[in-house]
């Protein structure tokens, strides 16, 4: 759904509205949510428990993409107990999961203001900012976006610095601002406590902030192996403007078109299918490369893709 369609829906279902809109429920309404509660607390020896309980009801019906059940069970939750804070944690990411960052920022202010120490209201509030100026990186004016994330991460991280979610987070945003000390220093206080995120946050460090090679012109044409622990072997053959690569373990065989955008970094794009060279199904991704180290066997690069965020290294070596 759009914002659009979710507004013009909500005027008829305040169930899609943060805490039913405010609206005055009539009998009916009132006593279907007696009922409701009654229910719930079969199951559960407090009303905060089971408020938590339907937050993560409601999560996991947000990460299925059902935005509209996720936001009905974020209600429920405030129903059965509308002093817990942890509410906004949902009916912000709602918003935030529209692209009304304006309005997500109000929920979390909003929790924020009956629990100032709620470190997670905390870092997802930064969060959309952070997002906001993900899906505008390429507009300088949205840099200062940043800015305003970077004290809400640190208050987090001051209120529980064992939270790896702040410190990955400001790992990432200092990377994004370019401070590359700052970032190091976070990325390590995340892989002390266990961030998933660190082995990323490393590539785009070492991505970012390394010494870079300044001349590739050796690697422009040539044969190279590149071996993968999923993929296992692929054998490149490189010319000036395209590249073949023949993956015997996966039956793959195709050309790309090669283009260097500065010394160092080059895109791929598919162009032909040598394995059904009459077919017109190519894939749509475009690889980004950036050499980031010249070895004596070859080289290193990391590549990422236009059709996610994920990042990969490999060492790849010259045999012709």
């Amino acid at each position: 759904m759009t914002f659009e369609e979710w507004q013009k829906e909500a005027q008829q279902n305040i169930r899609l509205l943060p805490k039913y809109g405010g609206v005055k429920k009539n009998k009916q309404q009132k006593q279907a949510d007696e009922a409701l509660i009654k229910a719930v607390m079969k199951s559960f020896e407090s009303r905060r428990a089971a408020s938590n309980n339907m937050m993560e009801v409601g999560f996991k019906y947000l990460y299925k993409g059902d935005l509209k059940t996720a936001m009905y069970r974020f209600n429920q939750a405030y129903l059965l107990d509308s002093e817990n804070s942890n509410i906004y944690l949902g009916f912000g990411v709602v918003y935030m999961t529209l692209k009304e960052f304006d309005l997500s920022r109000a929920q979390y202010k909003e929790g924020l203001k009956m629990d100032k120490n709620n470190e997670k209201l905390l870092i997802d509030y930064a969060n959309t900012y952070i997002i906001e100026f993900y899906l505008n990186r390429e507009d300088p004016d949205y840099l200062a976006l940043l800015d305003k994330a970077i004290p809400l991460l640190l208050e987090a991280y001051s209120i529980n610095p064992t939270n790896s979610n702040s410190s990955a987070k400001l790992a990432g945003t200092y990377l994004y601002k370019g401070d590359c000390e700052t970032a190091s220093e976070y990325i390590n206080i995340a892989k002390k406590h266990g961030s998933q995120r660190v082995e990323e946050l490393e590539l785009e460090l070492e991505e970012k902030c390394s010494e870079k090679p300044t001349d590739c012109t050796s690697l422009r044409t040539g044969t190279f192996i590149l071996n993968d622990d999923i993929t296992g072997e692929t054998i490149i053959i490189r010319a000036k403007e395209f590249q073949i690569e023949i993956n015997t373990e996966l039956g793959y065989h195709m050309r790309f078109s090669i283009t260097w955008i500065d010394e160092c970094t080059y895109l791929l794009r598919a162009i032909e299918d040598l394995n059904n060279p009459e077919s017109t199904e190519l894939p749509t991704m475009v690889l980004t490369c950036k050499v980031t180290e010249i070895t004596d066997k070859g080289y290193v690069q990391i590549s990422s893709s236009n059709i996610d965020s994920a990042k990969f290294k490999h060492e790849i070596v010259r045999i012709k």
